[in-house]
């Protein structure tokens, strides 16, 4: 179960991503109008309240959860309800941060913060992808990440050489039967091999559509 503070432009798209991927996701929005239309266009259990208060974080389940997401538009909002989720033992949090220099403060505290300001439906793909395990390491602050891509047996990756790919210069190596492969251009890729590879995070969602 993931639960999102805030119903905001940014929430609400989240919440789509997640429940089209059969994610169970619990919404939390301080604004009794906005609950409303939210419980009315989403499969998600909308609980009306402000999540600075324990309280409320505890009815929506922090403990329970596998990770919140906090989508507020406020820096120190996100940060303040970052540390009540913490204080509650939520085991993953992750929180949007608008202002570049405010993500050291974030991570200082073991959030992983992740920035949405500069192309939603590109940050809400990364955040659907940290949530799936996919990105393994975030690197310069967000704009860039180790990934894991598994190779599907319908890909049109399958049974090409690494050289004739897009974005074959971005990989680093291949888990396949348990065994780690170090590869070159003339490495070709077979069903269910695992992918690590190295992509800027603009690249994310183009990357994932060639590899999977």
């Amino acid at each position: 179960m993931i639960i999102i503070v805030g119903g905001g432009k940014v929430g609400r798209k989240l919440a789509s991503l997640l429940i089209k991927e059969n994610h169970e996701v619990v919404i939390i929005e301080k604004n009794e109008g906005v609950a409303e239309e939210l419980s009315k266009e989403l499969n998600a259990a909308i609980i009306h309240g402000d999540a600075t208060s324990e309280r409320i974080l505890l009815e929506a389940g922090i403990k329970e959860a596998d990770s919140i997401i906090i989508t507020t538009g406020s820096d120190e909002t996100n940060l303040l309800i970052s540390l009540k989720a913490k204080k509650l033992g939520a085991k993953r949090i992750i929180a949007r941060v608008s202002k570049p220099e405010n993500y050291s403060c974030f991570r200082d505290y073991g959030i992983e913060a992740v920035d949405v300001t500069t192309n939603i439906v590109l940050s809400l793909h990364e955040l659907t992808r940290l949530l799936n395990g996919d990105i393994l390491l975030s690197l310069a602050n967000g704009k860039g990440y180790i990934v894991k891509i598994i190779i599907n047996e319908n890909s049109n990756a399958v049974g090409r050489r690494i050289g004739e790919l897009d974005y074959g210069k971005n990989i680093i190596c291949i888990e396949r039967n348990e065994e780690l492969i170090n590869v070159n251009e003339d490495t070709f890729l077979m069903p269910y091999d695992v992918v690590i590879a190295y992509v800027r995070s603009e690249e994310l969602k183009n990357i994932f559509n060639e590899l999977s």
